[in-house]
């Protein structure tokens, strides 16, 4: 069992919530029985009046928010990589035929390509649905317009802006 100091700050990944909470070790308790020693570490979070043992936490304690980090990083780059091998296994099923290309740009599949199709071999032609070049013409329709930054450093892109007739100079 992990030995934690009265003033100390746990931070409790709860299982109910899947949050993470902080509290403070308020005290210390040890017994001595004939059993021999148990020591009982009490908690309390927000509220000052309540105070638990730290056993009776449903969640994983950690001593330090980079602990916590680290574990949940760990566990969501593993779900992450997951989804990503089963999507990959099924492709495999489902497309036999079929290949994977890499490409730094997430929206190549959908642009149109800058040369002319017929140089392109006819293994590496793409045939784009019809939904395909919908989406891409909404991105190049959203694409325009000019982008401001504002006060508190995000950048936006703004389009179609009226401004109110009392403005208007």
């Amino acid at each position: 069992m992990s030995t934690y100091k009265v003033g100390q700050i746990l931070y409790v990944v709860l299982h109910k919530e899947a949050t993470v909470y902080p509290m403070m070790c308020v005290k210390e308790v040890t017994e001595r029985t004939l059993d021999g020693e148990v020591t009982t570490y009490m908690v309390r979070g927000k509220e000052a009046d309540k105070v638990m043992a730290l056993s009776d936490v449903d969640g994983e304690v950690y001593d330090s928010t980079d602990k916590v980090r680290s574990v949940l990083i760990e566990r969501l780059s593993s779900a992450v990589n997951k989804k990503v091998d089963a999507a990959k296994a099924k492709a495999t099923e489902w497309y036999a035929s079929g290949f994977e290309e890499a490409s730094d740009d997430p929206l190549a599949l959908i642009k149109k390509p800058a040369s002319n199709p017929e140089s392109v071999p006819v293994k590496r032609r793409r045939r784009v649905s019809n939904e395909t070049a919908e989406l891409a013409s909404e991105i190049a329709a959203e694409s325009s317009g000019e982008i401001i930054e504002l006060p508190d450093g995000t950048k936006a892109r703004i389009r179609n802006v009226q401004l109110p007739s009392a403005l208007q100079g």
